[in-house]
Formats: structure tokens, C-alpha cells, sequence
């Protein structure tokens, strides 16, 4: 009997030590980001100014009616544990060299900046991969927005979408807000561009495109856009109509492309006219949901929306003109699902908007 008790507590005894292993390895991917995170300095004193307005969302202040310059990145990955930590120092100093370069006014992620997949990074916390991209941002000093995408917060990962969105509401340059409607989605909100006047020239819309359709705990198919969050767009546009009746100009930024990328780059390679080819690559199929979400009518139809950006697709860099709205696939930043042999496919996305709310793209 003696035998058996001393079996079973050194067995709890190196149960406990591989834990504790784990534990310190996991730390440890950490520590070695968040040392270099350390080192990183504020890039340019030229800040544009911002507040949060009585309606719950935050406007940019542009007194100069200067062309905002707007850095979109996309599909960082970021592990946050022991394995992936060499993986996510590339995409930080990746970042960083090109704000650097560019430093632009504000930063716009477009999704799936966490994959603490455990076979990936040996971990799951996906807050932990979010904190460490927020030391990376707000070092940085650049006023930045968010949007989620599929993999922010899989069912294996620590912390919900709620979750994240709360943490992110509370750092001091993150324009991500919340009106506490009851709509589908965690990231759905906008920001206003103000002139000299305080007039309101542009609007920068963010929408959920969600994660995954289940079947208990079964994944079935990509999520999209719902109906509610369509009707919550239609009557934000409707909202800021001027006093003469017009619309106010706007661009959207999402994760997951919509249906109507795929069909217009099909239209496309068939030669139609309908679309017209504006630049970059298509070199993987275009990944969207299959159920249309009526958002690119609702936008088409109300006429503000003149540009929508998406990443998701990691391989793919492109701009069409479709039916009057520019669709444009940004760059991808991930170092750890796409082997480390592919070049040439990371980076960011420069978009312009002008004092009068067109958009421009490099």
C-alpha cells in the first residue's frame, strides 16, 4: 500500500514539474518580446488629436483640412507563447519599420491579430498575444482602431471577442468604441473625420464580419455579416446626412472579404468590363463566406461608402473597382501559417482620405 502512494505522488510530483516547465516556457515567449517591446521609442511628435464625442465614438480632429494618412495592416498572428516567439518578433519589428517609414496619422488592423493556437505558440491566451501588440501600439503613440477576424478568439482561446474589445477600450490611443447596441459582433463602431469648422468630412466605418458557424463544437463554415449589423450601417449613414441632404463620404474596414471580392474577381478574369483591375496580386482563391450579408448592396445603394478594405487572405494584395466601390485586399503580416519561404507577401497597406473624403490607396 506504502508502494502505491509513493507511485501515485511521484507521479502528481513530475505532473506537477511539467507543468510548471510549460508554465515558465510560456512566460518566457513572452519575456522575449516583451524585452524588445521595451526598447521600442515614440516615432513621430506630429500626432493628429482625437476625442470621444457625446454619442460614444471618437473623431479626429483635422484642423489643417490636411490628407490623413492612414497605415492598414492585417493578419499579424500573433502567438504570445514559447514557440512562436521568434515568429512574433518579426512581425513587431516588421511594424515598427513601417511606421517608421511611413508614420502615417492613424493605424487601422484589420483582424486575426492573435492565433495562440497551443500546436502553434504553446499557448492559448489570445489576451496575452492582444497585450503585447498594445505595448507595441502605444509606445508607438499613434492613435490606432481595430477590427476583429476569425482568429482572435477561436474556442480554444482564453478570452472572448467582449473581452478583448473591453481591454482595448481602455488603452489611451485605441479609437475602438462601443454604443452599447444589441448587435451582432464586437467590433462594430466608427470614426469621424472633423475639419477647421468642426465640420464632419469623412467617416471611417469598422464592421464585425465574426468568426465561425457551429455545429456543437463542430466548425462548419465561415461567419458573415448579419442583417442587424447592416441595418446599424444604413442608419449610422442616414445619421450623419448634412443639412443640405447630403451624404458624408466614408470608407469601411472589415476582416473577411465580402462575397462580391470573389465575384468580381471572377467577372474580372472573364473579361467583363464591369470591373476594373487597379493593381497588386490575386495569388491565392479569394476566402469569403457564403452567405451574402446584403452589405455590399446596403453600401452600394446609399452611396458614402466609396472604398472597402479586408485582409484574411494572406497572399493576396489587390484593388478592383466594382459597381463603383473600390475593394481592396491589404497585405498580410503572418510569419507563422504561411511558411517562412514565402516573400514578397508582408506588409502594410497606405490609404489617403482627402479633406473632401476621397480615398486613395499605395
Amino acid at each position: 500500500m506504502k508502494k502505491k502512494k509513493y507511485v501515485i505522488a511521484g507521479a502528481v510530483s513530475l505532473a506537477a514539474a511539467g507543468i510548471t516547465k510549460i508554465s515558465r516556457l510560456i512566460n518566457h515567449g513572452s519575456k522575449y518580446n516583451l524585452n524588445y517591446l521595451n526598447t521600442v521609442k515614440k516615432v513621430t511628435d506630429k500626432i493628429i488629436t482625437f476625442q470621444k464625442e457625446e454619442d460614444g465614438f471618437y473623431a479626429i480632429k483635422n484642423p489643417e483640412d490636411k490628407t490623413l494618412k492612414i497605415l492598414q495592416l492585417s493578419d499579424l498572428h500573433i502567438g504570445g507563447g514559447y514557440l512562436s516567439r521568434h515568429e512574433d518578433r518579426l512581425v513587431f519589428k516588421t511594424i515598427y519599420e513601417l511606421v517608421q517609414k511611413h508614420k502615417p496619422d492613424l493605424i487601422v488592423l484589420t483582424g486575426d491579430l492573435v492565433c495562440s493556437k497551443p500546436s502553434i505558440s504553446m499557448s492559448r491566451n489570445n489576451k496575452n498575444s492582444l497585450v503585447q501588440i498594445v505595448m507595441l501600439l502605444e509606445r508607438i503613440g499613434i492613435p490606432y482602431a481595430v477590427t476583429f477576424g476569425n482568429k482572435d478568439s477561436e474556442v480554444y482561446a482564453t478570452h472572448s471577442r467582449n473581452s478583448l474589445r473591453k481591454y482595448l477600450m481602455k488603452q489611451n490611443h485605441c479609437l475602438m468604441a462601443w454604443d452599447g447596441e444589441d448587435i451582432t459582433g464586437s467590433s462594430n463602431y466608427l470614426i469621424k473625420i472633423r475639419d477647421g469648422k468642426d465640420n464632419i468630412t469623412g467617416i471611417l466605418y469598422f464592421m464585425d464580419t465574426n468568426s465561425y458557424i457551429y455545429s456543437g463544437l463542430k466548425r462548419k463554415k465561415y461567419d458573415s455579416i448579419h442583417d442587424d449589423q447592416v441595418k446599424w450601417y444604413e442608419a449610422q449613414v442616414k445619421r450623419f446626412r448634412s443639412a443640405d441632404g447630403k451624404i458624408v463620404p466614408s470608407c469601411m474596414f472589415i476582416h473577411m472579404p465580402l462575397p462580391e471580392y470573389s465575384e468580381a474577381w471572377k467577372k474580372y478574369s472573364d473579361g467583363s468590363s464591369q470591373v476594373k483591375f487597379l493593381g497588386g496580386k490575386v495569388s491565392e482563391t479569394i476566402s469569403c463566406p457564403k452567405l451574402n450579408s446584403k452589405m455590399f448592396d446596403t453600401v452600394k445603394k446609399l452611396g458614402s461608402t466609396k472604398a472597402i478594405f479586408c485582409g484574411h487572405d494572406h497572399l493576396n494584395n489587390f484593388s478592383f473597382l466594382y459597381k463603383g466601390i473600390r475593394l481592396v485586399c491589404g497585405k498580410s503580416l503572418d510569419y507563422i501559417l504561411y511558411g517562412k519561404n514565402i516573400s514578397g507577401h508582408r506588409g502594410g497597406t497606405i490609404l489617403y482620405m482627402t479633406s473632401d473624403g476621397q480615398i486613395l490607396t499605395k
